[in-house]
């Protein structure tokens, strides 16, 4: 019996114009109001969460910053996994002379960062939860993996091919999502997890009870998931949702018959 439900942002929960159809939502609140613990798992921040979502009452948790943070339905902080200050300049250092978009995520804001006083000043004040860097030339990203591939205390992954995203090696949405749960006294079997991109591989290549790929997911993704839905631009998250309340709900209706002879 699925008794949580955790859903990447975008490309799976929001469509390619970024919001949250009202069909996803309908689709939610079906799941909540049947005793669904609904969850987001993205690498957004706290500020970036569609206010439609953070309004809506129905969010009870967030895996933020790619598994670097996690917060209650509320905002509330709940556990942190920041980059350490080095790592934010060695990244800074690999990343200086190349054509390469330079963006930290920290508690409250997004900065894109120009200069090492820039940057600075920001780890002076703040923690630094995720290193996002954009780039027209996948090429020079492959070069910076490479230079990053020693720091075993850092994972590297991207939600696009023109893009790295850089977060302690403990935030990771699967492993993460997976210790927060098991102390709410959830088990695997009763979480299912759906996303679209490598850095949602680490949620859907775990032994969850359903793990699903959205129709527009990378191949790798696709691949180790154990179902596909549809699109994201097709409510794949609530043909997903829909598909799980109603075969839970058979169940339970057959149970009730077996129970009553």
């Amino acid at each position: 019996m699925i008794r949580v439900i955790v859903s990447d942002l975008d490309g799976t929960l929001l469509g390619t114009d970024h919001r949250v159809a009202g069909e996803t939502l309908a689709a939610v609140a079906a799941a909540t109001r049947g005793g669904i613990r609904f969850m987001i798992a993205t690498s957004r921040n706290y500020p970036g969460l569609p206010e439609e979502l953070k309004n809506s009452g129905l969010i009870r948790d967030y895996i933020l910053n790619g598994g670097a943070q996690i917060r209650e339905g509320d905002g509330k902080i709940v556990e942190r996994f920041p980059l350490c200050r080095e790592v934010c300049r060695e990244v800074y250092r690999a990343v200086k002379g190349r054509d390469v978009s330079f963006l930290i995520s920290s508690d409250d804001r997004d900065d894109t960062v120009l200069t090492e006083n820039a940057l600075e000043e920001i780890l002076e004040k703040e923690n630094v939860y995720k290193i996002y860097l954009w780039s027209r030339e996948p090429s020079g990203l492959h070069t910076i993996r490479e230079v990053l591939r020693h720091n075993h205390g850092i994972t590297v992954t991207s939600s696009y091919i023109n893009n790295l995203e850089i977060t302690d090696r403990k935030a990771k949405k699967g492993p993460v999502l997976e210790n927060y749960l098991v102390r709410l006294g959830y088990k695997m079997e009763e979480v299912m997890v759906i996303g679209d991109s490598m850095n949602d591989y680490s949620m859907l290549s775990m032994d969850f009870g359903i793990t699903v790929a959205m129709g527009n997911a990378v191949p790798e993704v696709k691949r180790i998931a154990k179902y596909i839905t549809k699109t994201n631009d097709e409510f794949g998250v609530a043909y997903a949702v829909r598909t799980v309340m109603e075969r839970q709900n058979k169940e339970i209706r057959a149970a009730e018959r077996r129970g009553e002879k």
